[in-house]
């Protein structure tokens, strides 16, 4: 089966810092790929590069076979949603018109268009009662969710997600996670980066390790986090793993 985004050889620098070096992977249509590694290691300046929110310096993405660079930014950016691990709501704006934004300024819908399709993703995160708040009135579980269904308004092809649930507690954390496992169920495209073992060995049919800027590890769950032999990988689940259940 043909990728439906692949990356060769991508090297990417920020403010002269290199951060990518020679990146190549590929995204299969319907699949859930979770990105891991130490922090700093580049996973989410890869997400980034994706729908080209960092402009790389080399290498080729190609989404659909086609190169990004060759799509105007707001037609990749319809195709390829992201989730942010801050939300990035507009705090003066209510839930509904958060989400149906995009799509009358976009996509130029109608209003009521654009609610009924609003309303049908904020159903989808459990948001539906929601849509007359205000992003202050919710819980950072809830803003979140709410972030994910305006994400999913454009109905993206890809949907990229930075560390969703970095700033959550642990109950808000299980809201958000159930919400993407049923967009996983539902076989949207996702490629998820996050530090959290577990949900890449229940969610993941690939998981890539990124450290340094390279890519030392790409293949199923099993390859990667169970039988791998690579030392690095082995310590990093490890310390994961210890900092999450310490010592019994």
């Amino acid at each position: 089966m043909k990728p439906l985004l692949t990356i060769d050889q991508l090297s990417l620098s920020l403010s002269g810092k290199e951060i990518l070096k020679d990146v190549s992977c590929q995204f299969q249509t319907g699949s859930c790929s979770v990105l891991i590694g130490p922090s700093g290691s580049g996973k989410s300046s890869l997400l980034k590069t994706l729908n080209l929110l960092n402009e790389y310096d080399a290498g080729l993405v190609c989404f659909n076979g086609k190169d990004i660079k060759t799509i105007s930014k707001t037609e990749l950016r319809k195709k390829i949603g992201m989730v942010f691990q801050q939300y990035n709501l507009f705090d003066h704006l209510s839930v509904m018109d958060n989400c149906t934004l995009a799509l009358k300024r976009v996509l130029n819908l109608k209003k009521r268009d654009a609610h009924e399709i609003a309303q049908t993703y904020l159903t989808k995160v459990k948001m539906n009662d929601y849509g007359n708040a205000f992003p202050r009135q919710l819980s950072g579980g809830q803003q979140q969710r709410v972030a994910i269904a305006r994400a999913m308004c454009l109905q993206p092809e890809v949907l990229l997600l930075d560390e969703p649930t970095a700033a959550l507690d642990p109950e808000m954390s299980f809201e958000v996670l159930e919400t993407i496992k049923s967009l996983a169920e539902e076989g949207v495209t996702m490629i998820y980066v996050t530090h959290e073992i577990n949900l890449a060995r229940h969610l993941a049919d690939q998981v890539i390790f990124i450290e340094e800027g390279r890519v030392v590890a790409q293949g199923d769950v099993k390859e990667v986090l169970d039988t791998t032999k690579n030392n690095r990988i082995k310590k990093f689940i490890e310390q994961i793993e210890h900092r999450l259940y310490g010592s019994e």
